[in-house]
C-alpha cells in the first residue's frame, strides 16, 4: 500500500469539504421556512449520506 500523499488526494479532499459546506448550508437555510422544518432533518441525512457513497469508495481500506 503506498502511503504517500498526492495532490489528487488533496483536490479530492477539497471536493468533498466543499459538497459538505454547500449541502450543510442547504440545509440550514431550509429551517428558515416555517412549512419546510419538518424536513431539515431529512434533508441533512440525505447530503450526508450521499456525500459519504461517493467518498468512501475513495477511500484505500488497510486490510
Amino acid at each position: 500500500m503506498n502511503s504517500k500523499i498526492e495532490i489528487r488526494d488533496f483536490i479530492t479532499v477539497g471536493i468533498f469539504a466543499a459538497l459538505y459546506f454547500v449541502m450543510f448550508f442547504t440545509a440550514g437555510m431550509i429551517g428558515y421556512i416555517p412549512v419546510l422544518m419538518p424536513l431539515v432533518l431529512a434533508v441533512a441525512l440525505w447530503s450526508r449520506a450521499f456525500r459519504l457513497c461517493f467518498f468512501l469508495p475513495k477511500c484505500e481500506s488497510p486490510a
